[in-house]
């Protein structure tokens, strides 16, 4: 008896912990169903404050867009930039019956930067040989008609032009050298340029649209204005690197010129970004290339800014776009990465390197092979020594505006990219 009362409170006992067993998680679980009721109200306070959010901030957002997309139609919609007027000398003239010394042409035609060469296929050049002077005059836009480039042979004997041909040996008589500019009538914001179009550049200087786009956007004529892979990889080598990466397209960077300023924070980056979708999908690629040659920030002459490649070719080599040497056209890209940073003048062996830096990525994307490339790379920087600045006879330029001020409404003078030519002749004026 003692043992199957010993029997029947075993199986009691082994029921009973059955029974504490299956009671015990439904405790745990009695427990923990605060803390998931707590959680699953601020999961869904959370989710409220989000939709909130959204519902706040997205038509701000859509209404703060819709803002610089006004700002951009409205500037890419009028003149896109301002001109002040440039003031030129008289044109040198020659002919036949002249009296003029063979040095006295040499000196007019490298005051106006011609280069000497041993040919005068290409505008700009000159060769002199004993008593005769080759060269090849610029197309000019001269106030009576355009006249094209002209190659032209002149003969000076005793001091004086006896013969001026044409390299078929066709008599010219006379020819006129483009003037000489000598000022320009600022706009307020002292910014000046020379614009060029896309036609033009593409057409006379291919190289330098290859060579930028090689160096500043590869994928420009792919993307739609922003490369999302290019900023997060910038953004990731700027936060665990020293060094700072851009990741802006060329659009980008025009919107940010034209509109924005350069201060480094996430609002001015997204309204980059934003600008540059707008502008993509309002204009032409070709468009928005041309604005960004003519805007692009290429060094400083005193209080005026130089802008864009046309007046940067003038203002360190004295030329046009269309007779830049190929490591000229590989030292403008270079400055665009930062034009005070590796201006030639003031830092040369900064701006070596880096034109050089450039002439490597130009091989690498095959626009030049490897032997031409090392003969660029060997040349000198060539810039003028002086900045090749318009500001000469700043005494007759005052004279000129104030005359001008008198027939002519200020804005027009300041915005509208005027030609204005004058009778000074600076020869006459050393002389």
């Amino acid at each position: 008896m003692t043992v199957a009362s010993s029997k029947r409170t075993g199986k009691g006992k082994t029921r009973s912990g059955q029974q504490g067993k299956r009671a015990a998680p439904r405790r745990r679980a009695a427990q923990r169903e605060p803390q998931r009721s707590w959680r699953r109200r601020l999961a869904g306070w959370a989710l409220r404050g989000v939709i909130l959010a959204l519902a706040i901030g997205l038509p701000l957002v859509v209404a703060w867009a819709w803002y610089l997309d006004e700002r951009v139609t409205d500037r890419f919609g009028g003149a896109l930039f301002t001109l002040p007027a440039t003031v030129y000398a008289a044109p040198d003239e020659i002919y036949v019956g002249q009296s003029l010394q063979i040095d006295q042409l040499v000196a007019s035609l490298e005051r106006l930067n011609y280069v000497a060469s041993s040919s005068v296929e290409e505008t700009g050049t000159y060769e002199r040989r004993g008593n005769q002077v080759a060269f090849h005059r610029r197309g000019f836009a001269f106030p009576d008609g355009k006249q094209p480039g002209r190659r032209v042979v002149a003969r000076i004997v005793d001091g004086r032009v006896v013969e001026l041909d044409d390299p078929d040996g066709n008599d010219v008589g006379i020819i006129r050298l483009e003037p000489r500019s000598i000022g320009t009538l600022y706009p307020n914001r002292t910014e000046d340029r020379v614009l060029l179009s896309i036609d033009e550049v593409r057409e006379n200087a291919p190289l330098l649209l290859q060579t930028l786009l090689a160096v500043e956007d590869r994928a420009f004529y792919d993307h739609g204005g922003v490369v999302p892979t290019a900023i997060l990889r910038a953004f990731l080598s700027n936060l665990f690197t020293d060094q700072v990466q851009g990741g802006s397209t060329i659009t980008q960077q025009l919107a940010k010129n034209l509109f924005l300023t350069h201060e480094r924070t996430y609002r001015r980056k997204f309204a980059e970004m934003i600008m540059a979708l707008e502008m993509e999908w309002h204009y032409s690629k070709d468009k928005i290339l041309e604005a960004y040659l003519n805007e692009v920030y290429l060094g400083q002459d005193g209080n005026r800014a130089i802008h864009g490649f046309g007046l940067a070719a003038s203002f360190y080599f004295g030329r046009p776009v269309s007779e830049l040497a190929p490591e000229q056209i590989a030292l403008l890209v270079a400055m665009v990465k930062g034009a005070n940073y590796y201006n030639p003048r003031r830092n040369p062996e900064r701006a070596l390197a880096r034109r050089n830096t450039v002439i490597d990525v130009m091989v690498d994307l095959g626009l030049v092979d490897q032997t031409r490339a090392a003969d660029w790379q060997a040349r000198p920087l060539g810039v003028l020594e002086r900045a090749g600045s318009r500001a000469r006879h700043p005494a007759f330029v005052d004279l000129v505006r104030r005359q001008l001020v008198e027939q002519y409404d200020a804005e027009d003078l300041h915005t509208r990219g005027l030609n204005i030519f004058t009778t000074l002749r600076p020869r006459v004026c050393r002389s």
